[in-house]
């Protein structure tokens, strides 16, 4: 997995956008596992995670997560990932994933700031040192992430330009 140059130091906090195409049948036992993944809070590194359905494609599920660092985020993908997405019962609850991340400076608006909804903004082709960047938009945070679209949710998710999904409470963690 590749980040882009400014993440080579440990100082740029990280970004993890998950997209997970779900059938109908499976939604509410995908709702019900990604409430179990509770554990993450004792991660070291780990800041905030949170999620719901996309407003346009609903049968997409979008998490995001945000890490202070990436070793902590390598540490935990390499060391704990695993077990833990055994024990949360989401194995077979989705039909295709992609995951994308990036990096954010200290841009960062603070858990209180996100709310209502969250809107991903692809503004257009990404170049080595772009990190995502957030802004506040209403009662929800608006992320401006080049090249997610183009590398990530194209296909199977079929988003062009940007997505969005209200925050589904339940699924939030940190």
């Amino acid at each position: 997995m590749r980040l882009p140059a400014e993440a080579e130091g440990d100082s740029c906090m990280l970004v993890k956008l998950i997209a997970c195409r779900v059938p109908e049948r499976s939604r509410a036992q995908f709702a019900e596992a990604q409430m179990r993944w509770s554990g993450l809070k004792d991660v070291d590194g780990f800041i905030l995670q949170l999620g719901g359905w996309a407003q346009e494609s609903p049968e997409t599920a979008l998490i995001l997560a945000l890490w202070q660092e990436k070793r902590g985020y390598f540490d935990f993908m390499r060391e704990r990932h695993d077990d833990l997405f055994e024990r949360t019962g989401q194995r077979g609850t989705y039909e295709a994933i992609r995951i994308s991340v990036g990096v954010t400076g200290d841009d960062w608006l603070g858990a209180e700031a996100v709310q209502g909804l969250v809107k991903l903004i692809d503004p257009g082709a990404s170049k080595a040192g772009d990190a995502v960047t957030w802004s506040r938009s209403g009662d929800g945070v608006e992320l401006r992430w080049p090249g997610v679209f183009s590398g990530m949710l194209n296909p199977p998710f079929g988003f062009a330009g940007e997505a969005s999904f209200s925050i589904n409470r339940a699924w939030t963690i940190g």
